[in-house]
């Protein structure tokens, strides 16, 4: 309202009253500058009392918008599990079909030549892993050789 005005406007009046109204319950459509101040000069003269009575308007009012909880699917709940249950059943078939373990092979005793050669690879002397590389060749395709036959792959 302007001080040269005698009479508020309509605007001014239907502002009043989004004002009033969003006063009322501390939040609504009103500017928040608006109620920032207003709730400031309210705070200021009671120290944010409320009414005894007014605190019952409030809690009914609020009863009254509230909505009952929305309860839970449990048909959904049920299907995920059946989902998962038939997924772990499948799994548990699919490892029971393989077939048992093989038995474990006989792999071939590494030869003295190659210990050795560990042994000299590991000392602080050791220039070069090559005499390590020559001697685990032949071993390597001994093994590979003895996991083939026993594997059959």
């Amino acid at each position: 309202m302007n001080p040269d005005d005698i009479e508020p406007t309509a605007e001014e009046l239907a502002e009043a009253e989004e004002l009033a109204r969003a006063l009322e319950r501390g939040h609504g459509p009103a500017p928040a500058k608006e109620l920032e101040t207003a709730a400031l000069l309210r705070y200021a003269k009671d120290r944010g009392a409320l009414d005894p009575a007014r605190s019952q308007l409030t809690l009914d009012d609020a009863l009254s918008r509230a909505r009952p909880r929305k309860r839970t699917s449990s048909w959904r709940v049920i299907l995920i599990g059946a989902f998962g249950l038939s997924a772990a059943a499948a799994a548990t078939l699919l490892a029971l079909q393989s077939g048992p373990a093989p038995e474990a092979s006989a792999l071939p005793a590494p030869p003295r030549a190659l210990l050795d050669a560990q042994i000299r690879a590991t000392t602080s002397e050791a220039a070069s892993l090559e005499p390590l590389g020559a001697e685990l060749k032949p071993y390597r395709v001994a093994v590979y050789s003895t996991l083939r036959e026993h594997y059959g792959r």
